[in-house]
């Protein structure tokens, strides 16, 4: 970002009669020129305190810019040198156009993307938020893997049904300490129990993650996350075996 606001910033530059120039420059050559203005015996002037009072002639920058002496004789300067430098101001110039666009478009996308997780977390519930916060995490441990977009869904249900036994297994190593322990949990009320996080309950628990990203790959696969999502079937439609029976 430092680098983004050194090619914004600018200085003055004060007009030479017959020499078309930019009145202002991007700080990047002020800061060359100044470096060799210094070099000549005139550092007790800073950068900054230069711009102030009206920033370099168009002949001192052309000097240090295009010849590399402060101290040359102007008479030495010709129209080829100024254009040299006023190209070279120019194509800066328009990088520095581009950066800004882009960080316009950038600024935008976070602002968008700011409203999108302000709007979840006033329609999502907190524990929602922090299951799909595990399931990417768990995701992006397998970033170097094709994914499951092209995957057939029963293939995937096989993998799900490996991971719930997988999780139920988890779960019986889980209780077994639990139960020899003697802690059932502890009350939260409307009939539920917290449990204390244990090793075995972590692993437990990441085995229940793996069950979920199993699901939604399947959910994916078949349409239902995309915006053209068909909505939830009716409960109280026929099922298959229903109309075979009809």
């Amino acid at each position: 970002m430092a680098d983004e606001i050194e090619r914004i910033r600018t200085a003055p530059v004060q007009p030479a009669r017959g020499h078309p120039f930019p009145t202002r420059i991007p700080w990047h050559f002020h800061e060359r020129a100044w470096s060799m203005y210094a070099a000549a015996g005139h550092g007790s002037q800073s950068a900054e305190r230069l711009a102030q009072r009206g920033g370099f002639g168009v002949l001192e920058l052309v000097a240090c810019l295009a010849l590399g002496d402060y101290h040359v004789d102007y008479k030495r300067i010709t129209g080829k040198h100024v254009a040299s430098v006023r190209g070279e101001i120019e194509e800066w110039t328009s990088g520095t156009a581009t950066l800004l666009a882009r960080i316009g478009e950038l600024d935008g996308l976070h602002r968008e993307a700011c409203e999108h997780v302000r709007r979840l977390h006033h329609t999502l519930r907190p524990e929602v938020l922090a299951f799909a916060h595990l399931m990417e995490t768990k995701l992006r441990e397998h970033d170097d893997r094709p994914g499951w977009k092209q995957d057939d869904p029963e293939a995937l249900m096989a993998r799900l049904i490996e991971e719930a036994n997988e999780l139920h297994d988890a779960l019986a190593d889980w209780k077994g300490e639990m139960t020899e322990s003697g802690i059932s949990g502890i009350d939260a009320g409307r009939g539920g129990r917290v449990y204390r996080v244990d090793e075995l309950g972590r692993v437990a628990a990441w085995e229940a993650v793996d069950v979920a990203n199993f699901a939604m790959m399947i959910a994916d696969v078949l349409g239902a996350l995309t915006a053209e999502a068909p909505a939830e079937p009716d409960s109280r439609s026929t099922t298959t075996d229903d109309r075979k029976a009809e």
